[in-house]
């Protein structure tokens, strides 16, 4: 009978060793970029890089509840990564003002990192909003410090900051999400008379990563 019951035992263990393994969440491995997809960069080297390093900041952006986008500069070693989470369908409530719409929380982020280090970092509150027949979109809150709107076409974000020569730069960042090509804008008014006012553009390509289910 002792005999029957180890049996027993060892076959339990294994099966539940088995279904621990099957139920795992994805290796560093499966998060990796292919970067001759996109554009051979230093920026897509580092990102995969630090997955392969576990790190638990970037992994946590792009395997949890947010839906997040990781952009590649292709003239530098550097990476954005913006992630929006995503609501419980519980938590949508009617609108006080529209019946027909249904909101939620949400809140994005915006992070750079930059020869592998952050650099940079945004946060920014805001609703996602649902409506019958119509895809869900989410839009930050007037005032928010960083300004953000998705729907099924475009992640649009932007903000301003203080820059090294005592003025403000204006900041956008859209990606279309069909193709996740990106433009990255840096505008700056000139205030000394005489001076034309400095804008930059970078292109390139994001990859997605799309949010567990809930």
């Amino acid at each position: 009978m002792r005999a029957v019951k180890n049996v027993a035992f060892t076959l339990l263990f294994a099966a539940a060793g088995a279904f621990a393994q099957n139920t795992s969440a994805p290796s560093g491995s499966s998060l990796k970029t292919d970067c001759t997809k996109i554009e051979l960069t230093l920026s897509c080297g580092s990102f995969n890089e630090m997955v392969e390093g576990n790190d638990k900041d970037l992994l946590s952006a792009i395997q949890g509840f947010d839906h997040a986008f990781v952009c590649f500069r292709t003239d530098e070693d550097t990476f954005i990564v913006v992630s929006i989470s995503t609501p419980y369908t519980s938590t949508f409530r009617k609108s006080a003002t529209d019946k027909s719409l249904s909101t939620a929380y949400g809140r994005v982020r915006y992070k750079r990192y930059k020869d592998g280090v952050s650099d940079y970092i945004r946060f920014g509150p805001g609703s996602w909003v649902r409506s019958e027949g119509i895809s869900d979109s989410f839009e930050t809150k007037e005032g928010a410090p960083v300004s953000a709107f998705m729907d099924d076409d475009e992640l649009n974000i932007s903000f301003k900051y203080a820059n090294i020569v005592k003025t403000t730069s204006d900041y956008n960042l859209t990606i279309r999400r069909s193709t996740r090509r990106f433009t990255e804008t840096v505008y700056v008014k000139e205030t000394r008379p005489g001076k034309p006012d400095y804008k930059s553009t970078e292109t390139g390509h994001c990859t997605e990563f799309l949010p567990n289910s809930k």
